[in-house]
């Protein structure tokens, strides 16, 4: 199982109970062709089934190590990656029975034969597409909000206004979202900086560091 964040232990206990039932071992975490293929032949010789999981950046050689076997299916998560010419040719070399392709980001070509989620060659047809509004309606994702903060001048920052009131937007900004939500929903604050000088700046902020004293 792969999880991120506080492990609970009860979840833990109940996880393990439940799994108790089925037959399973350890694999070892690998980038090597040949480990790759010893473990098949292992899961072939004590009748196992066996899944692998690879980042696109070990895709070549963990393909290498499955070149010789038949391979039922692979799940491609983040699929758009596979437009980037480095991780495309090694992930079509593979050649399962089936692939299926997840990514709510496809990136397509000009031309229906190119590297693109447009090559029904390479990624087939599609089989399922949500846009946003329709997330939205079904409460799939949380709907956009804008908060619009102005300058004390009232026009464009220089860098030194910027940096002087850094603080003070990204605060305001959070306190219109958090008066949209009412006091029974938790406002969270993620910031997405241009480098670590803004966050540094940021940081030292009067605003962010009484935010964080007073929660």
């Amino acid at each position: 199982a792969v999880h991120s964040g506080k492990v609970d232990k009860d979840d833990l206990s109940k996880f393990r109970a439940f799994n108790s039932n089925f037959s399973h071992t350890a694999i070892p975490e690998t980038t090597s062709p040949e480990v790759v293929k010893e473990t098949i032949a292992k899961a072939k010789k004590e009748d196992r089934p066996l899944i692998i999981f690879s980042t696109y950046h070990s895709i070549k050689r963990v393909g290498d190590g499955c070149s010789d076997e038949e391979i039922d299916i692979m799940l491609s998560d983040e699929g758009h990656y596979l437009t980037q010419k480095e991780f495309n040719k090694n992930f079509f070399n593979i050649n399962p029975k089936k692939k299926f392709f997840f990514t709510a980001t496809p990136k397509i070509t000009r031309t229906d034969d190119g590297r693109g989620m447009n090559n029904v060659e390479d990624y087939g047809e599609i089989i399922y597409k949500m846009n946003p509004a329709q997330a939205i309606e079904n409460g799939r994702i949380v709907r956009p909000r804008l908060d619009f903060v102005k300058a004390p001048s009232g026009g464009v920052m220089e860098r030194n206004e910027l940096d002087a009131n850094l603080g003070r937007l990204v605060m305001d900004s959070f306190n219109q979202h958090n008066s949209v939500l009412g006091e029974e929903v938790k406002g969270k604050l993620l910031i997405a900086a241009s480098g670590v000088r803004d966050m540094e700046v940021l940081i030292e902020s009067q605003e962010l560091k009484g935010f964080m004293e007073n929660g």
